[in-house]
């Protein structure tokens, strides 16, 4: 297993032709952004997400392409829209001539994410148009080693993971990490999809999964099993503070996540209303009112 660093940042090849660049050290450092996959060989590569649109991870990017002989890259895919993902797509297009691919849905929502406000110091800049789209089951190679679209909505609508038939890696993106359980916030996010999203990964004969941000996971199937039971433990967390008469997410959020850090409580927030708006379509609650007046209660 070969190894570099620059500086706090380091790559790893995980099987021929994979090379993990680590970027994002646990799920909540995204300073830099999410990891970067580079797939292929010395003539050709296709990189996979590109961690935001900063100096350092751009540089590291370039620096490995370079370790690796410069060669062609001819796709950049996006796991899915979020700026830690894809802030730095353009700037790597730019610097390789390579098209920007994803899921159909999240291409306007990565024109979104990438756009930058006016102030008072710059002008407003536009988002990212991607060059194409992919779709679920669809294979891309690059360097002889096949790439697997496996669409995963749940994190956001037309999240993607990556399959490698050769060497077994599922590249999960946001839907797995390393050291924590995905965010998943509506309208953008759904735990219905999340849900089946994990299932379906339990099909794929997996020998590792490749997260976005944490350490990589040498039992995915296990993992993957624990994160459904994580959910669904959740869940009956949900349904019990409903009954305790808990009626709004933020009073949800202090009954079933009483430790958590105030930086976190909105994020919980959100999660919560995702699982209650999965509750609602299944009958198992109902809400009353609307926005901030919202107000829910067991069926």
């Amino acid at each position: 297993m070969s190894e570099t660093r620059w500086p706090r940042l380091k790559a790893r090849t995980l099987a021929p032709g994979v090379h993990w660049l680590e970027i994002a050290d646990s799920a909540w450092d995204t300073s830099l952004g999410a990891h970067v996959v580079i797939v292929g060989d010395s003539h050709e590569v296709i990189v996979i997400d590109t961690a935001y649109d900063l100096d350092a991870p751009a540089g590291f990017i370039a620096g490995y392409l370079a370790g690796l002989g410069n060669p062609a890259v001819t796709a950049i895919l996006l796991t899915h829209h979020h700026r830690d993902h894809s802030g730095g797509a353009a700037r790597l297009r730019a610097a390789t001539g390579a098209p920007i691919l994803c899921h159909p849905l999240e291409a306007p929502l990565v024109a979104e994410a990438t756009a930058i406000e006016a102030t008072d110091d710059q002008p407003a800049v536009p988002g990212t148009t991607v060059d194409g789209t992919i779709e679920d089951g669809q294979v891309l190679t690059a360097g002889g080693v096949a790439i697997q679209v496996v669409h995963t909505p749940g994190h956001a609508p037309g999240h993607c993971c990556f399959f490698l038939p050769a060497s077994g890696l599922m590249l999960t993106g946001d839907l797995v990490l390393g050291n924590a359980t995905t965010s998943v916030s509506p309208p953008h996010g759904s735990m219905e999809d999340l849900l089946r999203s994990l299932t379906r990964l339990l099909d794929f004969p997996m020998t590792a999964i490749v997260p976005a941000h944490g350490p990589l996971i040498r039992d995915p199937h296990a993992n993957v099993q624990a994160v459904l039971a994580h959910r669904r433990e959740r869940e009956e967390q949900v349904l019990a503070a409903l009954r305790a008469g808990d009626d709004q997410p933020a009073a949800i959020v202090a009954r079933v996540y009483p430790d958590l850090e105030e930086k976190l409580i909105e994020l919980a927030s959100r999660q919560v209303t995702s699982m209650l708006i999965k509750l609602a379509r299944e009958g198992r609650v109902v809400a009353a009112g609307e926005g901030e007046e919202r107000r829910w209660r067991p069926a």
